[in-house]
């Protein structure tokens, strides 16, 4: 019998700790001009175009718009219309801060007191909120009895700027419109709306330069009429600034209309508020290939997955003809 090697000594390690491992591999070789190498190249082709396609035809490959969440810098243009109706349309009056218009109003022009405010809760320098007191007299200034105020509307310009990096800097010049009504007449009138954009094409890629809206035509600088009183220019700056691309206007709450008629004066209170809106723009070129290799990615770890155990199963079961080499085999000297 042969003899037994004596047993380690007791408190030794008989354990040996794996420090590093590699698995055996079987590698495949082919000619260059076989099926084989043609397999492998339409699978490396493959790879690389297939995704394309794939994401083009699941939509949104290239982002034509995109959006962020911004408070434009908007400041007061010191620019202002007041119109005014009583009982009738010869009761109808006017102001403004122009004064071309005020020399064509003539014996209807009510001088208005005006004073105008913004608040920043946030000390952020970008106003939330826009504020406009205005005081109209009722009283002519030769005496008489107070005017029944059944109607006014402002007008107010408004310059608004949109400077975030996603988009290029854009500025727009606007005037908005707020108008009440009642036939009981007023003593008060609050007013309060949300200041909109209305655009009809996103804005430009932050690589554009920076563009000014609507600024070569002044607000009030065309009011006039045949008879000298330009009672329409409130409906001529609407449709004067519907025509921009881009404009402002004004989304309003309710009113709150206070009848009264002893007083000596009509006051109305105008809140304009900023909200943070999402302005949409066109992404710049770096942004959409960002986006789509992205996309590409997406699609290219499944196909990867895919195409890999479709040709490691055509070479090991033999579909094409290669040449096997075991690591466990010895090599020939």
């Amino acid at each position: 019998s042969s003899a037994r090697p004596p047993a380690p000594p007791r408190g030794s390690c008989t354990q040996h700790m794996r420090l590093y491992s590699t698995p055996l591999a079987t590698t495949y070789h082919a000619n260059t001009a076989s099926c084989a190498s043609l397999c492998t190249l339409l699978y490396a082709a493959a790879l690389l175009l297939v995704p394309w396609p794939l994401a083009y035809a699941a939509g949104g490959l290239w982002l034509k718009e995109a959006s962020v969440r911004e408070r434009p810098l908007v400041r007061f243009s010191h620019e202002v219309l007041v119109e005014g109706y009583g009982a009738g349309v010869e009761s109808r009056f006017g102001w403004s801060t122009s004064f071309e218009l005020n020399d064509a109003l003539a014996h209807r022009l009510r001088p208005c007191e005006l004073r105008a405010w913004s608040d920043d809760a946030d000390r952020d320098g970008v106003p939330e909120e826009l504020h406009f007191a205005l005081s109209v007299p009722l009283v002519p200034e030769g005496g008489g009895d107070p005017l029944p105020l059944h109607a006014l509307s402002v007008v107010v310009g408004l310059v608004a700027h949109y400077g975030d990096d996603a988009h290029a800097p854009f500025s727009v010049h606007g005037a908005v419109l707020a108008e009440a009504s009642s036939p009981l007449p007023g003593a008060r009138w609050r007013q309060t709306g949300e200041l909109q954009l209305q655009r009809s094409l996103p804005l430009e890629a932050h690589t554009e330069p920076h563009r000014t809206v609507c600024a070569d035509t002044p607000l009030l600088g065309h009011a006039r009429s045949a008879d000298g009183l330009a009672l329409t220019v409130a409906e001529a700056v609407g449709l004067q600034r519907a025509a921009c691309n881009e404009t402002l206007w004004l989304a309003p709450h309710p009113p709150l209309w206070t009848p009264g008629t002893a007083a000596t004066s009509f006051e109305a209170e105008l809140t304009v508020r900023v909200p943070a809106a999402h302005v949409h723009y066109r992404p710049s070129t770096a942004e959409l290939l960002k986006l789509a290799w992205v996309q590409f990615l997406a699609l290219f770890w499944p196909l990867y997955w895919l195409l890999s155990c479709l040709l490691g199963a055509c070479i090991q079961h033999g579909v094409v003809a290669t040449r096997a080499h075991s690591p466990l085999k010895a090599k020939s000297m």
